[in-house]
């Protein structure tokens, strides 16, 4: 879709949640294995959650008054007290793991983070969740959504990414790869190799 005026961008507010939650699940759909939907979505909210402790600042693309894009930025290791996402966040994981399905989720999260934590960086931030809404993308939204940063934090932020992300799009705003690994995995049946990038800001 062409936009015919500038989307607007600004603090994210309660009435954006329910968006930047479709905006998860849309994005993680295909990296995610399940047949029921309630899995879904309890998955979906765990990740939502686990944002809202970690977040700094989420930052929202708006068009024509519609949440069409996201950024969320943060400090993995560290967290908010966040006392009720807490205890949402060990809801939805202690009801994933009454299913065989839904542990097998969670033993990936688990291997994720094991991977992430083998790339170490000095980078005082990271981007936690950057999505723009399909049918708004090639509009520099997402450019827009970068472009939100401070200028004077921009080179402390880095960012990890996987196969599926587009690793291209953060490469031509100035990230560069400083590290990877990766191990095999079965998706639906297949097994294939998961990579998981480590970019910082150049």
């Amino acid at each position: 879709m062409q936009l015919k005026k500038e989307p607007a961008y600004r603090k994210a507010v309660k009435k954006d949640f329910p968006f930047i939650q479709e905006f998860i699940r849309k994005n993680y759909h295909d990296r995610w294995e399940f047949e029921e939907p309630h899995t879904e979505k309890h998955l979906t909210k765990i990740m939502f959650y686990d944002y809202m402790i970690h977040r700094n600042q989420i930052t929202v693309a708006t068009y024509r008054d519609q949440t069409v894009g996201v950024l969320i930025t943060g400090k993995q290791k560290a967290g908010h007290p966040a006392p009720v996402c807490r205890l949402k966040k060990v809801y939805h994981f202690l009801r994933l793991k009454l299913s065989g399905e839904g542990r097998k989720n969670l033993e990936h999260f688990s291997q994720i983070r094991q991977m992430q934590q083998k790339l170490t960086t000095d980078s005082e931030n990271q981007i936690l969740f950057l999505y723009v809404s399909k049918d708004y993308r090639r509009n520099g939204i997402g450019s827009g959504l970068l472009a939100q940063l401070s200028q004077n934090e921009r080179n402390t932020y880095s960012i990890y990414m996987d196969q599926m992300d587009h690793r291209s799009f953060m490469e031509a705003h100035g990230f560069i790869k400083k590290n990877e690994t990766s191990q095999m995995r079965e998706l639906n049946k297949k097994r294939f190799r998961e990579t998981i990038f480590l970019y910082q800001a150049n």
